[in-house]
C-alpha cells in the first residue's frame, strides 16, 4: 500500500507544519458532510485563487446537513477519535492554516453541531456555520 501521507495524496494547502487537515477532522469525528464542508472552507483560495468556489461548495454540504438534521438524522462517530494524531485546539489550527475570523466562527459552529445531539440546537449551529461562510463569500468576492 503507498503511504498516503505523500504530497499527491496530502498537498501543500491541507497540511502546516505537521497538522493535516483530515487527522484534524478524524479527532473529532466528522461525518462526511460536515468534513466535507471543513475542507473546503480551510482550502478556500489555496487551490485555486477563488475562494468563493470552494466557499460555495462549503455551503452546498451545509445545506446537505441541514436537510438531513431536519429529517432526523443523527450522526454517531464511528471512528476511534483518539487515533489520529492531532492534539491541537481549533484556536491553534485556525492560527496554524491562517484563518479568517468568519472562517474560524464557521469552523467552530460546524464542530459543535458535530457534538450536539437535540436535533434543534444542532440545527442553529448548522445555520450559524453556513452564516459565517455567506459572510465570507460576501467579503472575499
Amino acid at each position: 500500500m503507498e503511504n498516503t501521507t505523500s504530497s499527491e495524496f496530502s498537498p501543500s494547502y491541507y497540511q502546516r507544519g505537521n497538522v493535516q487537515v483530515w487527522d484534524f477532522i478524524g479527532a473529532r469525528g466528522l461525518d462526511f458532510m460536515l468534513s466535507a464542508a471543513f475542507q473546503y472552507i480551510v482550502r478556500a483560495g489555496d487551490k485555486t485563487p477563488d475562494a468563493t468556489r470552494d466557499l460555495n461548495k462549503a455551503v452546498a454540504y451545509i445545506d446537505k446537513q441541514i436537510l438531513a438534521v431536519e429529517n432526523g438524522y443523527r450522526h454517531q462517530p464511528a471512528l476511534q477519535m483518539d487515533a489520529f494524531d492531532c492534539h491541537i485546539t481549533l484556536n491553534e489550527f485556525v492560527s496554524l492554516f491562517g484563518l479568517s475570523a468568519q472562517r474560524a466562527v464557521a469552523l467552530a459552529q460546524i464542530l459543535a453541531a458535530a457534538m450536539e445531539q437535540n436535533l434543534p440546537a444542532r440545527l442553529l449551529h448548522l445555520r450559524a456555520a453556513r452564516d459565517a461562510v455567506v459572510q465570507e463569500i460576501m467579503e472575499v468576492a
